[in-house]
């Protein structure tokens, strides 16, 4: 197995120990067809996006979802992957298996018509390492300058899980992507920020500053699906950071949080 795929199921499990989210939203849809919820938040990100003032580059979404609390045989692995597989309608779609230790892993990778490439993950554990469980987890990573497929895509995260467990996926993120012209820091930085929770009506929860980020959480009643920080509601974050081998300064949005790295 290559490294990269070693390093990506030292991130799955760092995750899945991190978030504990309450996603509030229910959605029903034609496989393929943007789910009302899937609709509500593309709209609430381009809003956003808009007040930026930003290029977009791109956008990734991310679900992460447990499937049982016990180890699954592999049998059960591949028929997770056949339904992502299936539902997806992927091309040059492939499969591999790994095991780290107590850890087995089913990858599938594919690519939507758009060109939108696809990564499904199913980790399982037997308990002699850590707590037994099985997760799935699929992100998907699209280049490009519009969001027109971003709601069907979204829709479609929303259907495989109610394929797979017959309930919305607890916790499924979207983050849209890009720049800004000009080298933004500190009070520039908040005001890209606050008119960004202005478009959408948030109020900031908690943030961080430094020379070289500023990144800000909020929560807005126009987006109905959130998370739980320290007690408090999430459901936006924005993040400016300077790249200065571009001479530019690289900006995120997602919601209810921003899972790409930066």
């Amino acid at each position: 197995m290559k490294v990269r795929s070693k390093r990506r199921w030292l991130w799955l499990g760092a995750l899945a120990a991190v978030l504990a989210w309450g996603l509030q939203q229910a959605a029903q849809a034609a496989p393929g067809t943007p789910a009302p919820a899937a609709t509500e938040r593309t709209r609430f990100l381009e809003r956003a996006w808009q007040a930026s003032g930003g290029t977009l580059t791109g956008y990734e979404l991310h679900l992460w979802q447990p499937l049982s609390s016990g180890a699954a045989p592999e049998a059960a692995m591949a028929t997770v992957i056949n339904t992502v597989r299936q539902e997806f309608q992927l091309s040059d779609a492939k499969i591999s298996q790994a095991t780290a230790g107590s850890e087995r892993v089913m990858e599938l990778t594919g690519r939507w018509s758009d060109g939108t490439q696809v990564t499904a993950v199913v980790s399982t554990w037997d308990g002699s390492a850590q707590t037994p469980g099985t997760v799935l987890v699929i992100r998907a990573e699209h280049a490009g300058n519009s969001t027109d497929g971003l709601a069907a895509h979204l829709g479609s995260l929303y259907q495989v899980s109610r394929d797979l467990s017959g309930a919305d996926a607890s916790e499924i993120s979207a983050c849209l992507q890009g720049f800004l012209d000009a080298r933004i820091v500190g009070v520039a930085a908040d005001h890209v920020i606050s008119s960004v929770f202005q478009a959408v009506g948030a109020t900031r929860v908690e943030g961080v500053s430094t020379a070289t980020e500023t990144s800000v959480s909020g929560y807005s009643s126009n987006e109905p699906e959130y998370i739980m920080t320290h007690g408090r509601r999430m459901n936006i974050q924005v993040a400016v950071h300077p790249d200065t081998y571009h001479h530019r300064t690289n900006l995120l949005i997602g919601t209810p949080i921003i899972t790409s790295a930066y």
